[in-house]
């Protein structure tokens, strides 16, 4: 796992405008069926929340996606400290997601995990080589290294 600041001048006009209170309760309520075995109605909470579909939509199937990943850790939708918000990317060996970090101080950062069946010894080893010489460099154009780790199953 590897945290990092969300790269500069981003558009993130979508996430200005939605109400993330909403969509984090509801997410929450969402992933808490999930781990109980339920089946929640995804239609049902969408045509409740019409105003607000589309993102729930794909705050949804983020949640789906990372619960069957087994991803989660320290409470519903959350890694770690960090509590996912959305999908921002995915590469060969890696997925990136908008996160919030609550303490030690609140901020929006880029949370960068290996995929699942990807962490072999020599991926994870090649991902700590990008994690270093990433944090190594310094440029307005290039993300900073906050923080560095692994969950409790090794991604």
């Amino acid at each position: 796992m590897a945290t990092m600041t969300p790269p500069p001048d981003s558009p993130r006009e979508e996430a200005d405008a939605r109400p993330e209170g909403l969509l984090e309760e509801i997410a929450d309520g969402y992933l808490e069926a999930l781990q109980a075995g339920e089946a929640p109605d995804k239609k049902a909470l969408l045509a409740e929340h019409a105003e607000i579909a589309e993102i729930l939509s794909k705050r949804l199937a983020l949640v789906e996606r990372l619960h069957e990943a087994g991803t989660f850790q320290g409470g519903p939708g959350n890694v770690g400290p960090f509590k996912i918000l959305e999908e921002l990317g995915e590469g060969g060996m890696g997925v990136v997601y908008l996160a919030e970090q609550s303490e030690p101080i609140r901020r929006r950062v880029a949370l960068k995990l290996i995929k699942l069946g990807m962490d072999t010894k020599d991926l994870v080893a090649r991902f700590e080589s990008e994690r270093q010489a990433l944090a190594l460099m310094e440029h307005p154009g290039i993300a900073k290294v906050l923080e560095a780790g692994s969950t409790e199953k090794g991604r």
